[in-house]
């Protein structure tokens, strides 16, 4: 969830809460520290305790009893990783989700990737005020267009309108020659205001 949160953020402070540092791995609790501490450009804060609700030790395989002495032997260990200077802040190349920008763990990407076609599809939207005249969407999730009821244009787009084969189709004007084909020319161009009343 921090790593979403990080990813997503540029400025708010995130924190861990109270990280157990009795019932947690040390070494563990340096690496997903270090690695929120990177996706998060150093705005994580982690704050460590030895907690205070005996009955959660038994789910990780400790004696309650034992919690002060756990807290010497971890935050022993966690110093001495930190005094032997093997934690620091640094950059590592991270592998991330293309949805959603949160970090993947070694369990995610031992998963393995491979390539896949994919299906796409273009789409008319007609515009409320011009039925004639349609924004041309491409898609690659054509299973979500059921339930499509807009279309999101880029304020900072520049739109064209182009004739193809008798209907005029709004695209954005880089895109021509993609989706049309060499030698296709634009009617015209316009700001995305022009092309704003979309609708499914």
């Amino acid at each position: 969830m921090l790593g979403y949160l990080a990813a997503q953020t540029s400025r708010i402070i995130l924190s861990t809460s109270t990280t157990l540092i009795t019932t947690n791995d040390p070494v563990k609790i340096a690496e997903d520290y270090a690695m929120l501490q990177h996706l998060s450009d150093g705005r994580m804060d982690l704050m460590l305790g030895r907690g205070n609700t005996a009955p959660v030790y038994p789910w990780f395989g400790k004696d309650g009893r034992q919690a002060l002495p756990l807290t010497v032997e971890n935050y022993g260990l966690l110093r001495q990783l930190w005094d032997k200077r093997l934690l620091y802040e640094g950059h590592r190349v991270v592998p991330d989700c293309d949805r959603c920008g949160a970090a993947l763990s070694s369990h995610e990407v031992a998963q393995g990737y491979k390539d896949v076609d994919d299906p796409s599809i273009y789409v008319r939207f007609p515009l409320t005020d011009d039925p004639t005249l349609s924004l041309l969407v491409w898609t690659t999730t054509p299973w979500t267009l059921p339930s499509n009821q807009a279309a999101a244009i880029h304020p900072n787009v520049t739109y064209a309108e182009v004739d193809a084969g008798g209907d005029r189709l709004n695209v954005a004007k880089a895109l021509v020659e993609k989706a049309f084909g060499e030698g296709v020319q634009a009617v015209r161009g316009h700001a995305a205001a022009a092309a704003r009343n979309a609708r499914a």
